[in-house]
Parts: structure tokens; sequence; C-alpha cells
């Protein structure tokens, strides 16, 4: 209740604030040219500047004039140290025209610091704005599909901020029109347009539970293409918020799943301090508690170290070594923290005995490469099954800046990928300082490094979803005609999201989708695992496949196969040799020991070694038991041991006959002691004569019966 109050509060002083700037505007009779659509973000170059950042709301991120704006430019040069950095970048936005429109809200750039909004975002974000649009035009090309009706798009950016990405979403319920660019025309007319049918949203999980909590007041659906935690899935908290994507839910599982057939009592977890990991690991320890698993060692990775990198992640594995007694270990984080940490255990041989099951948000490309390293044969990754949108990469790769009017952040994205600037656009914090000029002649297809990313997919199939929900309640209540009819004017947002949860079609990529019952995307992980496909080198190979909610039982085959390559070095699972068996390292099928069987024990299975009977022993295999057979002198060297010894015993005769013959010459000598001397090498040359004669049995079997007693005698009755 009182998070709603809030929503109220905070959505009542936007509109309050944009009324008094728009009617303000028109008693002024001034227009804001697009090339005033400037605002702060930090003022410390004049008093002007204070008392904008000081403003309500909606006026703080708004220029009132172009002759402020201009004195605040002409302020900032006259000071060296600073630059454009303290200004936004214009506000834009990407308006198609359409019978019914769908919002959009992602994260075309970044959060800086000293700017509100940082350069683009590096991985997806202008090709999620352009699968968007990719999809629209195959949508509205298919004329049968929806007879009648045009699908717009209204695109906003929320520079992957969370306050600002709620601001924003206050477009989409005023209008679809610009706020600021049509504020004057909106003041004047009166009425602005329709609010958009549903929004898609790529933005950070915070932002958009946020965003969330707002559509649901106004009864907006959001499908969310970016990832989705456990508290997004909560539906009593998210009733308007759907996801393509795999839930948080679902990946913790699978990883369940895949630790449960390995009979682990103890795990230790390695996380990122970001909002993944955090909520990873509180996720998954829950589960393992669940499972009576508990958490050896967590190990929570700094983001963004500034420590020297691999000095950081050199000291996180070597805490593993001395603290970790488990041998499996669950790490979450970034594509950076994991190829640190699989670096750090190649330079750490002492750590290759870990067992490791590796996750991240998206299953970049490069994290395939960093982390293809010897003594990572124990190295399990789960990875998004994702496949290529159908003529999206053609597309995307014969887009040009010329051409390419309706993405107002192209001509950006032109300037970034070729580190270029181009003749016609403004300066910026990006651009200012690029030493080469673009023409436009340059083409992607030949960027070195360029891929399509693996988010275009879950993009496409949210666009898909609303316009199968649309093409499903046009044909239940317009009744054949073409056209939105009047029962779908405007649209009814709950009506909407009941269609979208029944939703059920086969993507541009090729795989069917449908929302679970939680409203999130279909489940699908692939297992990898690192082989070595020749000496030396190392590839990653698929090993199983989690779909939906059951996990294929795995083997021992799944620690250490190698699916009909080469055998890897020996890890934490060397191959025994003939009188050993495996000793399993806390109950890890995985890893083990090998230890040696006695003389006297033979190997009864892998792991077992049995004791012979008395005065047998193990063959040569180990594999049954044989009588001890005496061991002989060879002939020849027991003839040569013989003869010394029938020599040395005569001497000894003829010493001792001499000792009683001249007894009386002397008898000052120690006669006794003379007698033991003699005596003694009697003795060793008969001990000698006793070892060459073989043994002779002389009682072959002999049984002992115990007598019985007087009572015994007298039967069982007698007790």
């Amino acid at each position: 209740m009182a998070a709603n109050v809030k929503l109220y509060l905070l959505l009542l002083s936007i509109i309050i604030s944009y009324s008094i700037t728009c009617c303000a505007e028109e008693a002024d009779k001034k227009t804001i040219p697009n090339d005033a659509q400037e605002r702060p973000q930090k003022s410390e170059a004049s008093k002007k500047m204070k008392d904008a950042a000081k403003s309500p709301l909606g006026s703080r991120y708004e220029i009132k004039s172009k002759e402020v704006f201009q004195a605040m430019i002409n302020s900032y040069k006259k000071r060296k140290n600073v630059t454009f950095r303290h200004v936004q970048p214009q506000r834009k936005a990407v308006e198609i025209d359409g019978d019914i429109i769908l919002g959009g809200l992602i994260s075309i750039h970044e959060k800086h610091e000293n700017l509100f909004c940082g350069p683009l975002m590096p991985n997806g974000s202008v090709q999620a704005l352009e699968a968007i649009l990719f999809t629209l035009d195959k949508v509205n090309a298919e004329k049968d599909f929806l007879p009648g009706i045009k699908l717009g798009a209204y695109i906003m950016d929320d520079c992957n901020r969370d306050s600002y990405s709620l601001e924003q979403a206050v477009n989409f319920i005023q209008g679809s029109s610009n706020i600021f660019d049509k504020s004057v025309r909106r003041c004047t007319e009166g009425t602005p347009k329709s609010k958009v049918s549903g929004v898609i949203s790529s933005t950070s999980s915070s932002a958009t539970m946020e965003v969330a909590k707002l559509f649901r007041l106004f009864k907006i659906p959001q499908v969310s293409v970016s990832y989705t935690d456990a508290e997004l899935s909560d539906q009593q908290k998210s009733e308007y918020l759907l996801g393509t994507v795999p839930s948080h839910v679902s990946q913790i599982d699978a990883i369940l799943k895949l630790i449960l057939p390995l009979n682990l009592s103890q795990v230790s977890v390695v996380y990122e301090d970001s909002d993944y990991g955090n909520k990873s690991f509180m996720a998954l320890e829950k589960a393992l508690s669940t499972n009576n698993i508990s958490v050896g060692v967590n190990l929570k990775l700094i983001k963004n170290s500034k420590v020297t990198y691999n000095a950081y992640y050199d000291n996180v594995v070597k805490r593993l070594v001395v603290q970790s007694r488990p041998k499996g270990i669950v790490m979450f984080g970034s594509n950076k923290a994991i190829a640190g940490v699989m670096k750090a255990v190649h330079r750490n041989s002492r750590a290759a005995h870990f067992l490791w099951v590796t996750s991240n948000r998206f299953s970049e490309h490069g994290l395939i490469s960093d982390i293809n390293y010897k003594h990572m044969e124990t190295v399990f990754f789960l990875k998004q099954i994702t496949q290529p949108v159908d003529g999206f990469e053609d597309y995307f790769k014969s887009l040009n800046v010329k051409t390419n009017k309706r993405n107002p952040w192209f001509t950006e994205f032109w300037e970034q990928t070729f580190s270029c600037k181009l003749p016609d656009t403004r300066l910026t914090p990006m651009n200012m300082f690029a030493k080469n000029k673009c023409n436009g002649s340059e083409e992607l297809s030949e960027v070195k490094g360029f891929k399509i990313e693996e988010e275009a997919q879950y993009v496409s199939n949210a666009v898909l979803a609303f316009a199968y929900a649309i093409k499903a309640m046009h044909e239940d209540l317009c009744d054949g005609l073409p056209g939105a009819c009047g029962m779908m004017k405007p649209v009814n947002g709950t009506l909407l999201l009941k269609y979208l949860k029944n939703v059920s079609f086969k993507g541009l990529s090729g795989n069917d989708f449908q929302f679970n019952e939680e409203g999130n995307g279909p489940a699908r992980f692939e297992i990898l695992q690192i082989k070595q496909e020749a000496p030396g080198m190392y590839k990653w190979f698929s090993v199983d496949y989690h779909k939906g909610v059951t996990l294929d039982i795995l083997s021992e085959e799944f620690c250490f196969t190698n699916n009909g390559h080469t055998e890897p070095d020996p890890v934490c699972n060397p191959t025994c040799t003939t009188g050993q068996v495996k000793k399993y390292e806390d109950d890890i099928k995985c890893c083990w020991q090998c230890k040696n069987c006695q003389q006297y024990q033979i190997v009864a299975n892998e792991t077992t070694c049995t004791d012979c009977p008395y005065g047998y022993f193990a063959n040569g295999n180990y594999t049954s038991c044989e009588l001890n057979p005496r061991q002989y002198l060879d002939i020849s060297l027991l003839l040569i041991k013989l003869a010394f010894s029938v020599i040395g015993t005569a001497a000894a005769i003829v010493v001792f006959v001499v000792i009683m013959r001249e007894k009386e010459a002397n008898e000052e000598t120690k006669k006794r002691m003379k007698c033991w001397v003699i005596h003694g090498s009697f003795l060793c040359g008969l001990g000698t004569l006793e070892k060459g004669i073989l043994p002779v049995v002389f009682i072959k079997n002999m049984k002992i019966q115990e007598k019985p007693t007087s009572e015994e005698d007298k039967g069982p009755d007698s007790v």
C-alpha cells in the first residue's frame, strides 16, 4: 500500500511539473528548438546552473530557453578544464506511427559518473532496438496476419539509471508523443495521444521492478527481455510483467539438478558483488539447504576491482585452496569475473582438483574462448541455448548511417563503432577526441570482431508475443472485420495481458515459445565442458541439456568422458593402474585418489581391496589368490654354499679337538670363551646345511574335534 502511494505521489509531481513547464512556455510564446533540448546533470559553472539543478523534477531536466542554454555553454568554454561532459545529450525517441503502439524502454547508454548518459552500452543496446524494428517490419509485412492493423513503436532510452527509467515510463502513461518536443502543441490542443498498449523493456532488474510497479497501477502489460530474478517472478508484486528470458529460479534449478547426481554433501560458492551475483547466491543457498547440502566457503568477488587483475584473482584461488574443504564450487559472475578466476586456476595447479559449475547472466561468446586452458577439464558452464534470429544479421549489417533515419542513436553507434566523427553531427564527449572522419561509406560487415548479440532472440520473441496476443484479441472481438474495431479502442491492458499469457508460436529463431506459469520464457540450458581435442588443444563440448523441469540423469561419464576424443590429462580423476582402487574424496564421484592394495589383497571392485586367506598372496594382476610358493636357491649356488658350510664345520671340529687335546697347555686361556666360539661356528655350518634341504610333508591332514562335556552328552532335553 505504501509503495502504491509513493508511486502515485511521484507520478503526480511529474505531471504537475510538466504542466507548469508547458503552460509557462505557451504564455511566453516560445518554442524550444531541438538543438536546445539539453539539460545539466551537474552544476559548477554558474549560479544559473545551480538554480536549474534545484528546480522541480520536471523542469530540472529541461533548459528554459535557447539563450539560457547558450549562456551555460559559454560559461563552460571560459574554463579550460571543463568540457561538455556536464550537459546531458539531446533527449531522443523512436516514433513509428501505427494503429496500435508498442512502447520500448531500453538502456541504450551506460550510466556515467560525470555524464547523465555515458557512451553506448557495449553489448546489445542498439541491436535490441533494431531487433524490435526488424520484427515489427516482419509483422506489418504480413498483411493477413493483422488485417487492417499496423503496429507502431515509441522507444526511449533510460541511460541505465533506475530513477530516469521511472521518469521515462511516465511518457507511456501520458501518451506516446514526446513530452518535451510537443508540450506546447499538447497544451494548445488539450488532449495527448492515447497511451501505448504494451511496453518492451531491456533494463536492469531494479529498474524493471520499479517500472513494473508503475505499469501495474495503470494496467499496462510489460514484457522484459533482460534478466529476471526471483523478485520479478513474484506475480503479486509484478502482475503485469512477463519475461521472454528464463527466470532466475529456472537457472538455479538447472544448477541444482546438475549438482544433485554428483552426491555432493557440501559445496563452496564464488559470486560477484553485483545484483545478479548476490541474488543468485541467496537463491542457491536456499535451494541447497532444502536438499541438505551445506555451503562450505562463500567468497564475494569485488566488481571492477582496482587491484591488479591477475594478483586479485590469484589471491581468490589461493583462499579456496586453503579454506575450501568441498571440492565442488559454484560460481556466478560476469564474463570478466569468470574468466579471471579460471585463468588463476590455470596458474595454480593446486586448484585443478576442484569441480567448477559456472554461470553468468548471458553467456557471452568471449567467455568460451577466454577460459580455454589446460587443467580446466572439471569446469562446467551453464549456457542459455539461443538461436540467431533469421535474417536479422543480414539486416543489421546492411544498415547505413545515411539511410537509417528512424533510429536517432544510430549516428552515435556509427561513430563509436568506427571510432570516427561524422561531419554533420554535433560535438559530444564521445566523439570530440576522434581522430578519423566518417563519410558513411563504411560497412558494418567489415568490422573486426563484430557479432550479433544473443539478446536479439528474446527481443524478437517479445514483439511477436504482443503481435500474436493482439491477433487473438482481434479475432475474438472484431468478428473478422479488418482494422482495430471499437472494442479494441483503446486496447484493454488487462485483457491484453490475458492473451499474452496464452500465446504460443514459433519465433523467427526457429524455437517454439510460450510463457510458463510464472510468466517467464522457456528454460533451455546447455551444459558445456572443456575437453582436450588434441595434445595441447582444448575445446568446449556439450555434455548434457536442461530443458523444462527435468535434467537427463548424469553418469560418471559426465565427469570425465572425452566424447570420442583424446583422453584428457588427469586432474582429479586419475586412471588407476593394476592393483589400485578408487578412493573418492568427500563423496564426489568425479574426484578420487588411487589407493594401492597390499600383496595379500586382491581387487574386488573399483573401490574395495579384499584380503586373501593366510598363506596366500595375490597374483600379478591382483585378481585371484595363490598359495605362496617357497623360494629355493639355484642348484649351483646351493652347492657352493654347502661346500663352504662343510669346510667351515670341519674346521670347527678340528679346532675343537685340538683344544681338548692341548687343554693342559691352555689352562691360562679362557677355555669357556673358546668353546662358545667354536660351538657358534659349528651351528652356523649346520644352519646352512638345513637351508639346502627341501621340506617334506609328514602330516598331510589333521582334524581336531572337541570332546563333548557330560552335560552335552545328555542331549537337549536335559537343559
